[in-house]
């Protein structure tokens, strides 16, 4: 089956359509938003809304900059071993005994985060 096509027509271009299509905005507000499908046992495709919600809306960089301790969430990550030269002259001086990590939103690879976690933890 092939997947769906989705087209878009304008009758009218707005003010805002021209100023993307001319360049103007392309270094401004650049933002890439994850859209990915699910197949559900009937055949229909439906949207992973919470990763849409998460990209759309950055919310892990809202997480990362002003963490809300109280609130519960929960976020679809990209997860890359650190470097093992950034690990072993840099990041284990600060934590020794941690394994390190680069966490970034699919949508954001350029906005990526180092986190630690106990070598010996089940994280770890």
């Amino acid at each position: 089956m092939l997947p769906p096509v989705w087209k878009l027509k304008l009758d009218s271009p707005s003010f805002l359509d021209i100023a993307a299509r001319s360049g103007h905005l392309r270094d401004q507000n650049q933002q890439n938003i994850c859209a990915f499908f699910k197949r559900n046992d009937d055949g229909q495709l439906t949207l992973d809304w919470p990763i849409f919600a998460q990209t759309r809306h950055r919310q892990l960089a809202r997480f990362v900059h002003q963490p809300d301790l109280k609130a519960r969430q929960i976020f679809r990550l990209m997860v890359l071993e650190l470097e093992p030269s950034l690990k072993e002259n840099v990041y284990n001086h600060i934590n020794p005994g941690n394994d390190w990590y680069r966490i970034h939103c699919p949508g954001y690879g350029q906005e990526a985060h180092v986190i630690s976690v106990p070598s010996q933890s089940p994280a770890g």
